[in-house]
């Protein structure tokens, strides 16, 4: 086979064998470390699905609360960002769906039924999937790593 600068196919699968590995150690060590903010986007979630039940009073209290813990979720995320592309995609969408959600129930002063609910509970419901998805891969990348 002929040399790809310098090096052969053999060289290449072993380097790219080695980058992955790396690649997955970075990003368990990532999902160790951000066990936190996984908690504090499941609250999130959950903080949003109350908003459409409450009165305007306690729905402007709940997009307040969610505000500070999308910001600190945020903060979080820039310090250490997630190192696999796909993973903070994910993260990105979700902090962007209910940090909507919330922006949308301020628009409608807090009145539930000023919020267009079926758009935006979909919107949670999709938020929270991803949410359980990314958990569960960090689940499965530390028991992984633990074997």
């Amino acid at each position: 086979m002929p040399p790809l600068g310098g090096r052969t196919w053999h060289h290449v699968r072993v380097s790219e064998a080695g980058e992955a590995l790396l690649h997955w150690e970075q990003v368990s060590d990532w999902f160790r470390r951000s066990a936190g903010l996984f908690e504090s986007v499941s609250a999130n979630c959950t903080i949003v699905e109350s908003v459409f039940e409450d009165d305007a009073r306690a729905n402007l209290a709940a997009a307040r609360r969610l505000n500070t813990q999308i910001r600190d979720a945020e903060l979080l995320l820039l310090a250490d960002p997630c190192p696999d592309l796909w993973g903070a995609r994910q993260l990105d969408s979700i902090m962007a769906t209910v940090a909507e959600v919330g922006h949308q129930v301020v628009l409608a002063f807090g009145d539930p039924q000023g919020v267009e609910r079926t758009v935006l509970w979909a919107k949670v419901a999709s938020a929270r999937r991803m949410a359980t998805e990314l958990q569960r891969l960090g689940v499965r990348l530390l028991d992984d790593a633990a074997s």
